[in-house]
């Protein structure tokens, strides 16, 4: 007979966030959760109270249309869910705090085959859908509203059936907005079936339909396992053969109820350090409340004398044990509830947890390598080869399948194996950083901010604790009386942990957040290190809460390895020593509090601890697939003969999304960015870019120009285009009454050549010096030459005889019967891209709109072997363009990225590529998080 599990979730709706939304008005969000499928379930919600203390009366009724709402499951064919408040926006950039908390309640018929392996392994369906009113005034109803996005998240519980994470997710380009989801969920019992199923028949050849509901008569009844420990046997006496199989039911349910608790109580004990005395007491009462009488199991004596009972009593006994167990789950969560409804300083801490993992999930399809300067311009075929099997192995293995997935995932976010792009990066260098210190990229990540900030004066820290007027006691009873109001102050203290703070930036920071800050420095930056941000989040969420211990840890499923993978020799456990005393007699398990985040590569559950060859703290969610990635991951070694696996090198360190409220933390510094689109563009084509940067530096001051003065004329001539920009740039400046100390530029196909022709005119000499950042996403650098796709080609000679296209004349170098009198070859004699600090060519040999070796500026297989005038034209411009950056400071970076897209007729001629540039957003973050953001800093 199967068992049932009882499930708890407790879902909340934090905060939602108008990136940039195009239609103002009224929007909720709805909840459904699913079981997993072809299993039978019942699912009850309930509206947990979640009070709006931070919003005064007037503000709510003006904001919320609606109230939130949970309805309840009533058959197969009703809807159900749990849909929160109805709220109003107005502006861009717009914060609504929800709060709004829901528990779901799943009662759930488990297999008979593997039923422990399956509670480990499965994962929960959770919709998430964005409703907006389309109709005129203020809704009156939940129902006025229409689903306008909807994505489908996967909840994967622990091997302890837990969960405890948070994270934001974003809604696509056409309703660019984000949500905080906070989730936690525990197994609290396993009972005997009250699940009732009617199946109806409608025909031979028709559907069947099953009918699910609760028997409430069964649930009052006390627990009865008898017929779960002996499904054949009623009648005494009992042999060896089935009393041997029934306890062996009971301890597996039995060590796994105690994995349970032990788990969560060990998180509980580790929660005490971020929570105020009053909710403090809670957790003590919870924990430690009949400590003599925790659940032990039966002794060696006591089985014995069970052998000898009678099957009733037998029963009864195994029964009972596990009904202490189900009874002491239930009363943490219970407990566990009071102090995780709308916690500001827990869902902080969960969000760090987030970025972490989701960071290094991504890098792991990131790929560097170093060259010399003096080769640039070669044709590298070996380079190109070594990429083409490294690719090759990483979509024909089971390196993306089995790539550990999020605890809560979301595909369109964190991408999936049949979606993730791959990058690889070629960074030009001098000899004497190719011959450094052996690893190639240690200068580099120097330079650019890869590595930890490691310089920081004393002389910062001494005058933010001059300055510190409040004390730490004051500052948690201030979190006591207005906790929303606290959480900005907490996230903006997470943050600037582990950000670099020199002397000569005057950082406007209110009393109760210079507090903070000093608390940071007496751990932290009296020595003149920097702390890793989780480690940092730790203590001075310890320190502000009053807590007597050092340690905090908010993962306890991290503990030491097990019994049986303790034996295995190949497997490990690092301790850091940062500030963390290495006692093996403690009896508190290993945690992430002892373990450096820097050397954390995949951080993601307790099922599976082991180290890669780089010894890196790898955590799988399922063991199986664990050893399966690890295998691969091995086999991809092989072939890194050129390139290293990003994983293994980069040490940067990024905020969370929506740490803290951009408008009162922004730098000094003005960095302006204009984002320059192609051929028949708009101007929000690079508005992923602006989302991810300003998400990503929410302590910079970065003001963006989509630049759209040349929307409608991209077939102009370029000359005009560029003359048009420069007008734009000009008048924005002028209009917004800024004073730009720096200037990056972002462009997509022919737009970078726009933004290299107006670098060239007059009226930019002003503002040279201040050039910071290039990006060039498959800019034709080198026109359309030597173009491999014969459709292509013939669509743009039709396009240019059918629009009279100029710019189509100019990248073909047609626009003058001299070749190097013409607009393409004079704009590469040009020397503004020795202005930039930085230079990011950005290319796809899956694009077959621009040449790859033109994206690249370099020569290809044909250029090599042409020796006509084109040939020797084109050698030039590759010469004149590249001379001048050879002996410049300017880092000159390529990119090849490879775009995962579905199989289409614009996958074949190449425009998938191209437009995925500016639509991915899974390659957008990758290519920033991983390689781009030190250098918008």
């Amino acid at each position: 007979m199967a068992l049932q599990a009882s499930l708890k979730f407790y879902i909340e709706l934090a905060t939602f966030h108008n990136i940039d939304l195009f239609n103002k008005g009224y929007y909720n969000i709805h909840l459904i959760l699913k079981p997993p499928s072809r299993l039978q379930c019942h699912i009850d919600i309930k509206q947990l109270h979640c009070g709006l203390a931070t919003v005064k009366n007037d503000q709510r009724d003006r904001q919320f249309a609606c109230p939130s709402i949970a309805i309840n499951q009533q058959g197969n064919e009703s809807e159900y869910g749990a849909i929160s408040k109805t709220f109003h926006i107005e502006y861009q950039k717009e914060k609504v705090e929800l709060h709004d908390a829901f528990q779901f309640s799943m009662e759930l018929l488990l297999p008979n085959d593997k039923p422990i392996e399956w509670i480990q392994t499965a994962s929960f369906p959770l919709q998430l859908s964005l409703y907006y009113c389309e109709k005129d005034g203020k809704p009156t109803i939940w129902s006025d509203l229409t689903s306008v996005m909807s994505y489908t998240l996967k909840l994967q519980l622990s091997s302890s059936s837990q969960l405890h994470y948070a994270r934001p997710v974003i809604f696509d380009y056409l309703h660019l907005s984000a949500v905080e989801i906070v989730a936690h969920s525990m197994l609290v019992r396993i009972c005997q079936p009250t699940i009732i199923t009617k199946v109806i028949k409608y025909g031979i050849f028709t559907k069947r339909s099953t009918l699910v509901s609760v028997n409430e008569d069964c649930n009052k009844q006390p627990l009865n396992l008898h017929h779960i420990f002996f499904p054949c046997k009623t009648s005494n006496p009992i042999s060896k053969r089935d009393f041997d199989k029934a306890f062996h039911i009971y301890k597996i349910w039995h060590d796994h109820l105690i994995k349970c608790k032990n788990q969560i109580t060990c998180w509980m004990q580790d929660l005490q350090d971020v929570l105020l005395s009053n909710q403090q007491q809670i957790l003590t009462t919870a924990l430690y409340n009949d400590d003599e009488k925790q659940p032990q199991g039966l002794t060696d004596e006591e089985i014995e004398q069970l052998q000898l009972s009678s099957i009733e009593n037998i029963a009864e006994q195994l029964t009972d044990s596990i009904k202490i167990l189900n009874d002491k789950l239930f009363q943490i969560w219970n407990s566990l509830l009071e102090i995780i409804v709308s916690n500001p300083i827990l869902q902080a801490i969960l969000l760090e947890k987030h970025h972490k993992q989701r960071v290094s999930r991504l890098l792991e399809t990131l790929f560097t390598s170093k060259s010399h300067r003096d080769l640039l311009g070669c044709y590298h075929a070996t380079k190109d080869d070594s990429k083409t099997r490294i690719l090759r192995y990483i979509y024909s293995s089971n390196f993306l399948k089995t790539l550990p997935k999020l605890p809560i995932h979301c595909r369109e976010n964190d991408g999936e194996f049949d979606n993730i792009p791959v990058l690889f990066e070629d960074i030009s260098t001098d000899s004497e950083k190719m011959n450094g210190n052996g690893n190639q990229l240690n200068n580099f990540n120097s330079i650019n901010g890869h590595a930890n900030h490691v310089n920081e004066t004393k002389s910062v820290v001494d005058d933010y604790k001059r300055n510190s007027s409040v004390s730490s006691s004051q500052l948690d009873q201030s979190v006591n009386v207005n906790q929303g109001s606290s959480q900005p102050l907490i996230r903006k203290a997470i943050y600037n942990s582990m950000q670099p703070r020199p002397s000569t930036v005057d950082i406007r920071l209110s009393p109760e957040e210079r507090a903070m800050i000093s608390v940071l420095d007496k751990f932290g930056r009296t020595d003149g290190t920097s702390l890793s941000p989780t480690t940092a989040s730790q203590r001075v969420i310890s320190e502000v809460a009053n807590s007597s211990q050092e340690e905090f840890d908010l993962h306890p499923e991290n503990q030491s390895i097990s019994t049986s993978a303790a034996s295995t020799p190949t497997m490990k456990l690092s301790i850091s020593d940062q500030g963390h005393r290495n006692d093996s007699t403690s009896s508190k398990p290993h945690t992430l509090s002892n373990t450096s985040m820097d050397d954390v590569a995949l951080i993601f559950d307790d099922s599976m601890e082991v180290f890669d060859s780089n010894e890196k703290l790898l955590h799988i969610t399922e063991p199986r697939l664990g050893r399966k990635f690890m295998k691969t991951k091995e086999g991809l070694k092989e072939l890194l003969q050129s390139c290293e696996n990003f994983s293994s090198v980069n040490k940067f360190e990024s905020a969370p999304f929506f740490a803290f409220d951009r408008n009162s933390s922004l730098s000094g510094d003005t960095h302006l960015i204009v984002c320059v689109h192609g051929l028949e563009g708009h101007k929000t084509d690079l508005r992923n870019f602006r989302t991810f940067l300003e998400c990503a530096l929410p302590d910079h001051h970065l003001v963006f120009l989509m630049s759209s003065a040349n929307e409608d004329n991209t077939f102009e001539d370029m000359e005009i285009m560029a003359e048009n920009l420069i007008a734009e740039i000009l008048s924005f400046i002028k209009r917004e009454y800024i004073e730009p100390t720096r200037i990056s530029f972002i462009g997509h196909s022919l737009g970078t050549l726009l933004i290299r022709s107006a670098l060239r005119h007059s009226q930019m000499t002003q503002y040279l010096d201040k050039l910071h950042t290039f990006v060039s996403l498959s800019g034709p650098h080198l026109g359309t030459l030597y173009h491999s796709s014969a459709i292509v080609n013939t669509g743009l000679w039709f396009m240019q005889r059918w629009k009279k296209s100029m710019s189509l004349l100019q990248l073909s170098l047609s626009d003058h019967s001299d070749l190097r009198q013409t607009f393409l070859y004079q704009l590469n004699k040009s020397t503004g891209l020795t202005h930039f600090k930085n230079i990011l060519l950005v290319s796809s040999e899956q694009d077959r709109y621009v040449s790859y070796h033109s994206a690249r500026i370099e020569h290809c297989k044909m250029s090599v072997k042409d020796n006509s005038d084109q040939g020797i034209v084109y050698s030039e411009m590759v010469q004149n363009l590249l001379e001048p950056l050879k002996s410049s400071d300017a880092n000159l970076i390529r990119y090849n990225v490879f775009h995962n897209c579905e199989s289409s007729l614009n996958s074949f001629i190449g425009r998938a590529a191209h437009i995925a540039m500016l639509d991915s957003e899974l390659f957008t973050e990758r290519f920033l998080f991983g390689y781009a953001l030190p250098y918008f800093r």
